[in-house]
């Protein structure tokens, strides 16, 4: 079996002569667990195969009750050398787009299609098994054209129709009907979908969902970084030319070594129906607002669901909400909440979460979670939304103006996909309500996935913020998590949820905790901070390459430059002019408070008196002492660092600036010549300098003030000149440089000045 797994340690080799049973197979839930792509090599003893017929068997031991086998993808034959001795030619992939209905009678199409609506099934095929309230339809996208894009054959659907108790006739006309859907055959059962892998976002809209293919799941974690950066690590991997915009970060296309649930991990086990009933589940939220999309979207074309979209505005009172606010009433926390708030589960605990002790209640909540999962499919898929984001979202009246949208999205700024995660689910730690198995590992893959999704589908286009649609900070946890308790390094999908917190907070509306640069989602101390006993920080920080180090060094240059756009004052205050000052009027103030953090508040310091426990500012400062204890950063980033955290948390009294001064570190040689100033367009200052003999880059440093403090606007520049655009128009800006022997900064030159 071929194609990889979360943590490639689990990829296994087999001794000669051993019956495999799966890597670690009651961990990880076997065929059918979470990991259901796994790659294995058996070593094969000398003159085992002679030349001629030779045959391989694989055997299906027993069923977990919901599976009825297992699929070998790929296979070949090594020799000592890894290279394989079965030329590709030897096999023959089967094509979907070939396939044709077992019947080809109208009749039996359309009494396939009548089935599919209609039919009553049962829960499983042994004996004794009761009726189920839900139809084919229900479970899966409403006309099943689930099963026909994904690739599911006939066999397949017939073997499926026969475990819920219909007979092979009515299995062979189910098939029929899917076979006739008008729609492409390009996924496969064991592709996850939206797996990011190079060529996606090129592909059709319609084969997007499809994802990369098994195959683009990476065996080693750092490539994923060697495919964001390609031509070496460089600035212009990240940045928009010499300017400190960020590029919109092309993560669908960027390859991880992490796979994602394919589509049978999608289907819920159980429909809520059949869990809570039909009448309680028709009268929740969910409910009403999928059956208004459908009927809403049913029959209009593209321009006419970019209208409908747009109809929403304004929402009147006591009002149906429809359009945008339809589609984001469909998500948010609605499931689980309205079913643990009704009591459809039983008592909760003390920490309001399904217990342990209850694994059926728990399938019965996550599984309904599942079907707001695969109606979102459907209806993107069905209606093609995902292709017109920019236009169904930009709404700025409604909060979520998507104009820098991605080419594709799901629909909306709520952590539609977020919230399915089984902790977001109200489920006790290692409980999933899944078959692939109550363990910690399938609760802590399960959760990062769905974030791992949302951040795929819908990251929040340089628009939402706060919570939604992804909880950067929230997620880093799960992160941490996963690579703690794998013993695997996620550097790669760690690195990736950097640059796409970075890239989603660069929204031109300046330091806003809500819908702008954020120091919750942008956090320097996170999540390449924290010197710890994670595998990403022995790749990061205790036992880093060459490349790691640069790797490292340019996303915190890039995240500094960035947060050094702004005057220190812009963090405080919601607005600057020229007679604001810190101690300016209190309405103006920015509030800054975000999941018990305070940010962005000068009333908030680093003071030994009176410590923030979750305080940014002591967060940061004890990383860059640990930083500058271990010579993690160049001089001049460690310096930076110190010297904005000092800017952004000023506090009061010599202790405070003594706290950010001990975690500089000294400079070397002389300082180079102040610098030349000229007013460029559009609010810009060149700025230039002269050489410094034995110097290999230099530092662009800019204050409103003659007294400092001077933020780093531009690290490690190799040419003589820089151009920087001021943040506040009508004020005086004083400019300093300095310069960089290797990992060594010298002091700053004098400062020159320019009114703007």
């Amino acid at each position: 079996m071929t194609g990889t797994s979360a943590p490639n340690r689990l990829n296994k080799t087999v001794a000669a002569g051993d019956a495999y049973q799966g890597p670690v197979t009651d961990g990880y839930g076997g065929i059918g667990g979470v990991l259901a792509v796994l790659k294995m090599r058996l070593p094969i003893a000398a003159n085992a195969l002679q030349q001629g017929d030779n045959t391989i068997t694989f055997r299906f031991n027993t069923s977990n009750g919901l599976s009825m086998g297992y699929r070998v993808i790929n296979m070949n034959l090594l020799n000592s050398a890894g290279q394989k001795i079965l030329p590709d030619s030897a096999f023959e992939e089967a094509v979907p787009a070939s396939w044709g209905p077992p019947k080809s009678a109208q009749a039996d199409i359309d009494a396939g299609k009548n089935l599919w609506m209609t039919a009553q099934l049962k829960t499983n095929y042994l004996p004794g098994a009761t009726n189920i309230i839900a139809k084919c339809t229900d479970c899966h996208t409403a006309t099943g054209r689930d099963l026909k894009y994904f690739g599911y054959s006939n066999k397949s659907i017939v073997e499926r129709s026969k475990f819920h108790g219909l007979t092979e006739l009515e299995g062979e006309q189910i098939a029929s009907y899917i076979r006739t859907l008008p729609v492409k055959a390009v996924g496969r059962p064991w592709n996850p979908p939206y797996q990011p892998g190079p060529g996606l976002t090129s592909k059709p809209n319609d084969e997007w969902a499809a994802g990369a293919g098994i195959n683009n799941v990476l065996d080693n974690d750092w490539d994923t970084i060697k495919a964001i950066f390609p031509n070496g690590v460089k600035r212009d991997a990240l940045m928009v030319g010499d300017s400190n915009k960020f590029k919109r970060f092309a993560q669908h296309d960027t390859p991880l070594a992490f796979q994602l649930p394919d589509w049978n991990h999608w289907l819920p086990e159980i429909h809520p129906y059949d869990a809570f009933g039909k009448a309680n589940v028709d009268a929740t939220e969910n409910f009403k607002m999928y059956k208004e999309l459908r009927q809403s979207l049913q029959g209009k074309s593209e321009s006419q669901i970019k209208t409908w979209f747009n109809e929403s505005f304004p929402r009147q009172t006591n009002a149906a909400p429809k359009g945008y606010f339809a589609f984001t009433n469909f998500g948010g926390n609605h499931f689980p909440s309205e079913i643990t708030s009704k009591g459809w589960v039983g008592t909760l605990d003390k920490d309001m979460r399904v217990p342990a002790n209850r694994p059926d209640d728990a399938k019965k909540v996550y599984s309904a979670q599942l079907w707001k999962m695969v109606k979102h499919v459907e209806l993107h898929e069905e209606f093609g939304l995902t292709g017109m984001g920019k236009e169904a979202n930009n709404v700025a009246w409604a909060g979520f103006d998507s104009k820098e949208a991605l080419p594709r999205m799901w629909i909306g700024a709520e952590r539609v996909v977020f919230d399915v995660s089984p902790f977001l689910s109200y489920l006790v730690d290692g409980v999933t309500g899944s078959t692939s198995g109550n363990n910690q590992f399938n609760y802590d893959y399960l959760s990062n996935s769905w974030y791992q999704l949302q951040l795929l589908l819908n990251a929040g286009q340089r628009s939402a913020g706060g919570h939604r649609a992804v909880d950067f900070g929230y997620a880093y946890g799960f992160l941490n998590g996963m690579d703690r308790f794998t013993n695997y390094s996620q550097a790669g999908r760690n690195f990736v949820w950097a640059i796409v917190a970075l890239d989603e907070s660069d929204t031109d509306k300046g330091p806003n905790i809500q819908d702008g640069w954020s120091l919750r989602r942008t956090d320097i101390g996170n999540p390449l901070g924290f010197v710890n006993d994670f595998q990403w920080s022995k790749v990061w920080m205790t036992q880093p390459t060459a490349e790691a180090r640069q790797v490292r060094n340019l996303i915190q240059q890039v995240q500094l430059e960035k947060s050094a756009t702004w005057l220190p004052i812009q963090y405080f205050f919601k607005n600057i002019n020229g007679n604001l000052s810190e101690t300016g009027d209190a309405s103006n103030r920015k509030d800054g408070i975000d999941d018990g953090a305070n940010f962005m508040r000068p009333i908030y310091v680093l003071t030994g008196s009176n410590p923030e426990g979750r305080n940014q500012a002591e967060g940061t400062h004890s990383a860059l002492a640990e930083y500058k204890s271990r010579n993690i950063f160049p001089a001049a980033l460690q310096n930076g660092w110190a010297t904005w955290a000092q800017a952004i948390w000023p506090g009061a009294g010599n202790a405070n600036v003594s706290k950010w001064e001990a975690v500089k570190v000294a400079t070397q040689g002389a300082a180079p010549a102040a610098p030349g100033l000229s007013n460029g367009s559009a609010g810009s200052v060149n700025v230039s300098w002269q050489a410094v003999a034995g110097a290999t880059s230099y530092n662009v440093k800019r204050s409103d003030s003659a007294n400092g403090p001077f933020l780093t606007v531009a690290y490690f520049r190799t040419g003589l000149s820089y151009t920087d655009t001021v943040p506040v128009a009508g004020r005086t800006y004083f400019y300093r440089v300095s310069s960089n022997i290797n990992s060594n900064e010298s002091p700053d030159s004098a400062s020159q000045q320019i009114a703007k």
